[in-house]
């Protein structure tokens, strides 16, 4: 009895083992640069403008500072913030094409 549960077994793994689902590569690769491809011309495209506006708006809200505020929170703290996040954010693409990702 047990060398029958055994067989079964067996021939349960094998079965599983014989029609394992594949990930379609090239689909998949569809698929991301689906995603990809407006995600990326907007960061190209989109960033430096809003890297502009967000340095203006940091802008207005110092001047709008009271004088012990502004000592507190200096301008260039935010504006070198801003700038790396932009310089961050508009790399990305470049980063996805060097591991072959996009």
């Amino acid at each position: 009895m047990k060398l029958l549960h055994m067989k079964l077994l067996r021939i349960k793994i094998m079965t599983l083992l014989a029609y394992t689902p594949t990930v379609n590569e090239g689909e998949a690769r569809n698929l991301f640069s689906g995603f990809m491809t407006p995600l990326t011309s907007f960061l190209l495209f989109g960033i430096p403008p809003l890297t502009v506006v967000a340095g203006m708006v940091a802008g207005w809200r110092y001047f709008q500072l009271t004088e012990e505020e502004r000592e507190q929170r200096p301008l260039g703290k935010s504006l070198t913030s801003i700038v790396k996040w932009a310089i961050v954010l508009y790399a990305f693409p470049v980063i996805l094409r060097v591991f072959g990702l996009y």
